[in-house]
């Protein structure tokens, strides 16, 4: 039975394809069952293939032909070269700022300081950055340095109306007035000026105290008695102090030897 329905198979697919299949022809039997099984194994061929992944590259790229693949990765070298580059544009931009600021600073007090010595003499008091006819005396001492207090010898108001812009901790400069009580033209910017740079502990509305380091020195420069001015400076130290801290920041061989030790 199953014999007679394969051979009807095999009868209509001839008709089909034109010819008419003898089935008492054992060639044309033959011819059949090969072409039965070529088919049967190319189905199973395309079974086995692998389906493939699209080629983004093409569809991309349609008219042109595929780009060569690039590194975006750089070596470790080059990396490290960029970040020293960078280090050093950082370190030049702060410096050449704290310089700016600094010559600034020394250019108005050094032109303030120069024109009332030359053209108005009351400009300090009046805009309150300095004040004549003061003396010292002793008040203490602490961690070291020894603490001064600066008045006028009847204790009478530094400044009219409160406007002087003395502060604790700013850097200031005192002079010793050559001539003695109401001299008006001893100026800290004359080269044979007797000057001492100190800082301000305390401000009151009729005395500015001061901190000294080196008390022997003062005392040599400013024997007992004399009259002092006192004005606002510009501190040279601590824009020194300023520039170091940025270089030991940027210090790239000290970094790298604070990494290894904690990498060891």
């Amino acid at each position: 039975m199953r014999k007679q329905k394969a051979s009807d198979r095999r009868t209509r697919r001839a008709q089909r394809n034109g010819k008419e299949l003898d089935v008492d022809d054992p060639n044309q039997q033959q011819q059949s069952l090969t072409g039965r099984s070529r088919g049967i194994t190319k189905i199973f061929d395309d079974t086995k293939k692998k389906p493939t992944s699209p080629n983004f590259s093409k569809l991309l790229h349609p008219d042109s032909t595929q780009p060569k693949p690039t590194s975006s990765t750089r070596s470790r070298s080059s990396k490290r070269l960029a970040l020293y580059s960078q280090i050093n544009d950082y370190q030049t931009s702060q410096l050449t700022s704290l310089t700016s600021e600094f010559k600034y600073e020394e250019s108005l007090i050094l032109e303030r300081l120069s024109s009332s010595k030359d053209l108005d003499p009351e400009r300090p008091l009046r805009e309150g950055e300095g004040c004549y006819d003061l003396l010292p005396s002793l008040r203490g001492e602490l961690l070291g340095d020894h603490i001064y207090r600066l008045q006028k010898s009847d204790a009478s108001e530094l400044f009219k109306n409160g406007n002087g812009k003395f502060k604790p901790n700013d850097y200031s400069v005192i002079t010793l007035q050559t001539f003695g009580l109401d001299d008006r033209l001893t100026s800290p910017v004359d080269f044979d000026s007797q000057k001492f740079e100190v800082v301000v502990s305390g401000v009151g509305p009729t005395y500015i105290d001061i901190v000294i380091s080196d008390q022997l020195k003062f005392t040599e420069v400013f024997p007992e008695g004399s009259y002092l001015r006192i004005d606002r400076y510009f501190s040279k130290t601590s824009y020194e102090r300023m520039c170091e801290a940025v270089k030991s920041f940027c210090d790239v061989d000290e970094e790298e030897e604070n990494m290894r030790q904690y990498r060891d």
